[in-house]
């Protein structure tokens, strides 16, 4: 079994782009993730951000500060290139084009499976005119069974993740509240305290007797 994954993941074509073997171009890099253009674009920007990790697909996220850094860190490469591209490619788009409207309506999106194209983790980043087919078009629009808003699922494994640490908080303080109780000396009320072995308990016992036997 672990051959097969090994494989599997080897011959990744994303694998290969993420670990430097491809003669594909990639546009930018950070640490865990890297930006290249879609060798067959479907908008006028057409950008794939992809995990140097290989994870499969969306559904392989997990509602863990790891893999929400992790997104984080996809969605925001993907930001910056766009941004980049829109500064330097500004001959592609006519001078009446609004770069601040591009960039709100521009699309954040990842495939839902079994609509992946991949077996990779690749967010879409799509923005300008749509040049691919006009029902093609749906694929990549957040609000539909294809495609899931990258903004969207962050807010979803954000809100998991804070959910299982309140889970977890109120488990453990329920946990110390019942130890608590349990080593709580009832008879005396006083948590930890036994008056007949406290060595002040005893001193003020011994001393009482002491005064009993002269009187």
């Amino acid at each position: 079994m672990g051959n097969g994954n090994s494989t599997k993941k080897n011959s990744c074509i994303f694998c290969e782009i993420g670990n430097g073997n491809s003669d594909q171009f990639v546009f930018s890099e950070t640490v865990n993730t890297v930006v290249f253009k879609d060798i067959k674009p479907d908008a006028e920007i057409h950008l794939l951000v992809i995990p140097k990790e290989h994870i499969v697909s969306i559904k392989d996220l997990k509602p863990t500060l790891a893999h929400i850094q992790l997104l984080d860190e996809i969605i925001q490469s993907g930001k910056q290139a766009l941004t980049y591209l829109l500064e330097t490619e500004k001959s592609k788009f006519s001078s009446s084009t609004n770069m601040t409207k591009i960039i709100e309506e521009s699309q954040f999106s990842f495939h839902i499976p079994p609509h992946t194209s991949v077996n990779h983790l690749h967010l879409h980043v799509l923005a300008g005119s749509w040049t691919g087919f006009k029902s093609g078009y749906f694929l990549f629009h957040r609000a539909t069974y294809w495609a899931k808003d990258a903004y969207e699922l962050l807010n979803e494994l954000k809100a998991q993740f804070l959910q299982h640490s309140q889970q977890y908080n109120q488990s453990y303080e329920n946990q110390l509240n019942f130890q608590n109780f349990e080593s709580y000396d009832h008879s005396h009320n006083h948590p930890h305290l036994n008056p007949h072995s406290h060595p002040y308990h005893h001193c003020e016992c011994q001393n009482t007797n002491s005064n009993s036997s002269q009187n």
